[in-house]
C-alpha cells in the first residue's frame, strides 16, 4: 500500500506488463528448479539417485521416497 496507494489487486500491475520476457524466463527456471522430468535438476537427482544405489540400495529409496514426498 505504501508504494502504491492502494489496496486493490487490479490496480497493481505487475512486471508482465513491462517485462514478458523476464516472466516467461522466471517461471521455466522456476520449473526447471523443482525438478520436473527432462530438466537438469531432475537428472542431477537422477544421477545422484543411481549412484547411492550402486553403494546402499536402502539409502536410495529414502532418499527417492523423500523426492516423491516433496514433489507432493
Amino acid at each position: 500500500m505504501e508504494r502504491t496507494g492502494t489496496r486493490v489487486i487490479n490496480y497493481i500491475r505487475g512486471l508482465v506488463i513491462y517485462m514478458p520476457v523476464f516472466t516467461i524466463l522466471f517461471f521455466l527456471f522456476t520449473l526447471a528448479n523443482t525438478g520436473i522430468p527432462l530438466t537438469l535438476n531432475f537428472l542431477g537427482e537422477q544421477l545422484a539417485l543411481i549412484g547411492i544405489w550402486e553403494r546402499s540400495p536402502i539409502i536410495a529409496s529414502l532418499g527417492a521416497t523423500g523426492i516423491v514426498l516433496s514433489a507432493c
